[in-house]
């Protein structure tokens, strides 16, 4: 392609400079080729980098760099029309089976939490859990489902257990709750850092104490956690709007397709 002169652009959500070995993918780990990233940047004409921390990295070797996040449709991750139940707060956490041992970083300090409020935690996932100490309402994922049994429930938590990775990585999730319109306790890594401002659009959270103290504020004020909702659900609009992204990147593709054609 380059020998061609056709225009490169390479768009990249994952941390492919850093060598790990993900646990959930056994043998293809093998075919993993981490030497290629950098020339693969330096050869293309334009980068689109998930965050920030990719998009430095990526600096060191071209010059043209466009932070490109993942979006949602707002439309469909939005606040739900009813109004919340007087039931017992929930606290969901929604994502899928590479990831659900990330849920266990929460677990001892929303246990420690449970001894003194009562509330349900609602896992949304492939596998079922179950966790000593709480009461999970594990809901199976599906497409329908999913948006419909976040709307129900109150905060939403982003635990990332520490490891090569977690400091490049941009967490989806983070954005689907802060679409809905919900306060969120977060691992303060990776996009987590760069999305959430805390105590304005939701909380970070580094130890164990952050977990169980910022919980607590959230369980125990009805009216933060309205606040930061309404604050998280901004943010999403103005910055990982899907219909915005699409016109950034018809833009981009069509000044490379100009530049390519002189």
């Amino acid at each position: 392609m380059r020998r061609w002169q056709i225009p490169i652009v390479y768009d990249i959500d994952e941390p492919h400079f850093v060598p790990y070995v993900s646990p959930a993918n056994g043998s293809f780990n093998k075919l993993k080729f981490f030497s290629k990233f950098d020339e693969l940047l330096k050869i293309s004409d334009c980068v689109f980098a998930v965050n920030e921390a990719i998009g430095d990295y990526a600096r060191k070797f071209n010059d043209n760099i466009k932070i490109v996040p993942m979006t949602v449709d707002v439309n469909r991750y939005k606040p739900s029309e009813k109004p919340k139940t007087k039931e017992k707060p929930k606290i969901a956490w929604v994502g899928t089976w590479s990831n659900q041992p990330n849920v266990e970083l929460a677990v001892p300090p929303m246990r420690e939490l449970r001894k003194e409020h009562d509330f349900t935690f609602r896992i949304v996932a492939d596998n079922p859990m179950t966790f000593e100490g709480l009461e999970v309402d594990f809901v199976p994922w599906s497409y329908d489902i999913e948006v419909p049994k976040l709307q129900e429930s109150d905060i939403g938590i982003v635990p990332v257990k520490k490891s090569g990775w977690s400091r490049w990585k941009f967490f989806f999730k983070t954005i689907q709750f802060m679409g809905l319109g919900m306060p969120i306790v977060a691992t303060a890594t990776g996009s987590n850092l760069e999305i959430i401002k805390d105590g304005v659009n939701g909380f970070l959270a580094e130890t164990e104490r952050d977990w169980y103290e910022k919980l607590k504020l959230l369980i125990e004020n009805p009216a933060l956690r309205q606040e930061l909702g309404n604050e998280a659900r901004k943010t999403v609009v103005e910055k990982f709007n899907i219909e915005k992204q699409c016109d950034f990147l018809e833009k981009e593709f069509r000044r490379m397709h100009r530049q390519g054609k002189k």
